[in-house]
C-alpha cells in the first residue's frame, strides 16, 4: 500500500469559487519512505488573491511560498486534473484537518465540470478526537506541545525539504487502521 499525504491552499480561503491554487503532496511506500513529493501550482479562477500574498499578509497572517505571478503562470486545474487524479489512485490519503482539502478539490472539479476524485482519507485531527473524546478540536501546534514534539512545520512542504529530517513516520493505533 502507498500513502498520499496532501495539503491544499486556496487563494481566497473559500471553498466555492474555484480558488484551489496549490496541492502539496508526498507519496510514501508501505514503510513510509517518501518516493515522490511535489507542490503542484494551479492558476485559480478568482482574479484576486485574498490570502497568501504580501498585500494580505498583515490581515490574514498567511504567506504562500510562491508569488501571485507564479500561480498565474501555472496550468489551470482543468489542465492539471489527470495529474492530480493519478496521485489519488489506489492510495490512502493522509492529512491534518482535511475538511477544507476535500472541499477545495471537490470545488475545483465542480467548477470545471470534471468528475470528483474518489478516495479514502484519514484525518489526523479526527483520529486524535476519536482517541480523546473529551478533548476539543486541537491544532497541530497544540498537539505537538502535548506530545513533546519540538519542531512543527507551518507549511506542509517544509518537512520534506528540511535537511534535518531523515525519516517521516506516520502511525495510527491498531484499532484505527483501515483494512486492505
Amino acid at each position: 500500500m502507498q500513502y498520499l499525504i496532501i495539503d491544499t491552499e486556496s487563494c481566497t480561503g473559500k471553498s466555492d469559487d474555484g480558488s484551489l491554487c496549490s496541492l502539496g503532496y508526498a507519496i510514501a511506500d508501505e514503510n513510509f519512505n517518501i518516493v515522490e513529493r511535489n507542490d503542484l501550482l494551479i492558476n485559480p479562477l478568482p482574479k484576486r488573491f485574498a490570502v497568501g500574498d504580501k498585500k494580505n499578509l498583515k490581515r490574514t497572517g498567511v504567506m504562500f511560498a510562491y508569488g501571485v505571478e507564479e500561480f498565474r503562470r501555472a496550468p489551470t486545474f482543468k489542465d492539471r486534473y489527470y495529474d492530480v487524479k493519478r496521485l489519488f489512485n489506489g492510495r490512502l490519503v493522509l492529512g491534518f484537518a482535511m475538511a477544507n482539502d476535500v472541499k477545495y478539490l471537490n470545488d475545483a472539479c465542480d467548477k470545471y465540470s470534471l468528475p470528483r476524485i474518489e478516495y479514502e482519507y484519514m484525518d489526523v485531527q479526527f483520529v486524535y478526537k476519536l482517541l480523546n473524546p473529551d478533548a476539543n478540536s486541537i491544532g497541530l501546534k497544540t498537539l505537538a506541545e502535548k506530545y513533546g514534539i519540538s519542531k512543527v512545520y507551518d507549511d506542509f512542504n517544509d518537512i520534506f525539504f528540511d535537511p534535518a529530517v531523515d525519516v517521516i513516520y506516520i502511525t495510527a493505533p491498531h484499532n484505527t487502521h483501515i483494512e486492505d
